[in-house]
């Protein structure tokens, strides 16, 4: 679409979302081949973060600030407000780049925390500001119960941002 001899302003924004589905699989070395249209998406270097699921992340640095302005909106004498922030912060990994071949090197602790596995089938499933990395067989047990998968993980993560926000901000 056009827009005065241009790209139309909302083919651009659609572009830069996360959407679809891919299968693939981390190598012997810990290696991942992101789907270039995550890799557009999130840009090079971006963030890998175990999110409120359980699963791995990828976002780009942006949407990261994002979620750190949230939370430095709030006083850094709060107990739930470090909390959270240990949460998010304490389990995200900044600054992974893809080499040329849109291949990644996932940390070890990345790994370990979101159940992925040395030589293993990965599902990548995006959702508009992240993309989800699922182990396979994990992904299926998710899949059957979507709102109650993980829920304590699930649970502790929306009781903490609620009562964050319930403090207030500076």
């Amino acid at each position: 679409m056009e827009l005065d001899g241009g790209l139309d302003q909302s083919f651009i924004a659609v572009q830069g979302l996360l959407s679809g589905r891919d299968e693939t699989t981390i190598d012997k070395k810990g290696r991942l081949l992101l789907p270039k249209s995550v890799r557009l998406a999130v840009g090079n270097p971006f963030v890998l973060m175990i999110g409120k699921k359980g699963c791995l992340e990828a976002t780009s640095n942006a949407n990261y600030l994002e979620i750190w302005a949230e939370i430095n909106r709030y006083s850094k004498h709060s107990d739930v407000r470090r909390e959270y922030a240990l949460e998010i912060m304490g389990n995200s990994f900044t600054g992974i780049e893809c080499e040329e071949t849109g291949r990644f090197v996932i940390p070890a602790v990345a790994r370990e925390k979101a159940g992925l596995s040395l030589n293993s089938d990965v599902i990548i499933i995006s959702a508009g500001d992240v993309a989800e990395i699922w182990p396979v067989e994990e992904f299926k047990k998710y899949d059957k119960d979507r709102l109650g998968y993980n829920a304590a993980r699930r649970n502790y993560m929306s009781t903490l941002r609620r009562q964050m926000i319930d403090e207030g901000a500076y």
